[in-house]
């Protein structure tokens, strides 16, 4: 037996030795606390999840499953492979709803869950307080970005148009709502014309096509500054004096994420049907 088949073979055991039913690779460590959610909303199987570093390393578990018989469990980001048509198709590799884990984070549920138990209960209580209104417009804001981003990608332009900041494209940063002159002088000063027009047509038709909600296409960390901007605005608006760093906005919405996820239909359907495929082999 050669090295590479031993490595792989020692591998497929190593649940073994976590007395664990199956291994989870995830691309990092803010991952981990997420599919462990979402693995032990639908299984009751034990399993150990181990972070890499970055999707380069799950993408090469990703080949040794497909070529060379890993028997691991993958969880991954989708980032844009759904528009480019580069989605994996196999049991044991489970991609998120949404571009990154945290377009199901700061989905607009959550944000209102969030809200709720930050505020103490305020933001349900002020009628000026419409989170719901917000997330929409901020979202629909974004199509132009989200379109000419994806296009770089798909095109290999190499031009990162949304980058994981939302801070330059709106009003202040005191208020996260998307400045119009903002994205127009931005894609002046990036030479948009670079992408070929194609691409950006083929881009838009998909994300016509598949009929996704906009927010699942947004760069998961632009989004979630955006979220962040919009909680610090409200805790303002409403006076209540809270801190909000992204730990701890990131744990407020990992416990609403799992309070709301029943809620939303195709989400959990989603998630459900993933991990219930990826563990039928051991039913």
């Amino acid at each position: 037996m050669d090295a590479f088949n031993y490595s792989v073979d020692a591998e497929n055991i190593t649940n073994l030795f976590y007395d664990k039913d199956f291994i989870l690779y995830v691309e990092g460590d803010d991952d981990i606390p997420f599919w462990n959610s979402v693995f032990n909303l639908y299984s009751d199987f034990t399993f150990e999840i181990i972070s890499l570093n970055g999707s380069e390393e799950i993408d090469e578990k990703i080949r040794l499953i497909m070529s060379n018989g890993l028997d691991v469990l993958v969880a991954r980001d989708k980032d844009y492979k759904d528009i480019e048509g580069s989605l994996v198709c196999h049991d044991k590799v489970v991609y998120t709803y949404g571009y990154s884990i945290e377009n199901s984070l700061y989905s607009k549920l959550v944000l209102k869950d969030v809200l709720f138990k930050l505020s103490k209960g305020r933001s349900r209580r002020s009628e000026d307080m419409d989170s719901d209104s917000w997330y929409e417009d901020f979202v629909s804001s974004t199509r132009q970005l989200v379109t000419i981003d994806a296009s770089s990608h798909l095109s290999g332009a190499g031009i990162r148009v949304m980058g994981d900041n939302c801070s330059q494209f709106v009003m202040s940063k005191k208020i996260p709502i998307i400045n119009n002159d903002k994205l127009i002088d931005y894609f002046s000063s990036i030479n948009v014309q670079d992408i070929d027009p194609h691409y950006i047509e083929i881009v838009s038709d998909k994300i016509n096509e598949l009929g996704y909600p906009l927010y699942r296409h947004i760069r998961g960390h632009f989004l979630k500054t955006a979220i962040q901007a919009y909680i610090a605005y409200v805790m303002k608006r409403l006076d209540v004096r809270a801190s909000v760093s992204y730990d701890l906005l990131y744990i407020a919405a990992l416990g609403s994420f799992e309070k709301v996820l029943p809620m939303l239909q195709d989400e959990s359907e989603h998630y459900r049907i993933c991990v219930n495929n990826a563990l039928k082999d051991f039913n």
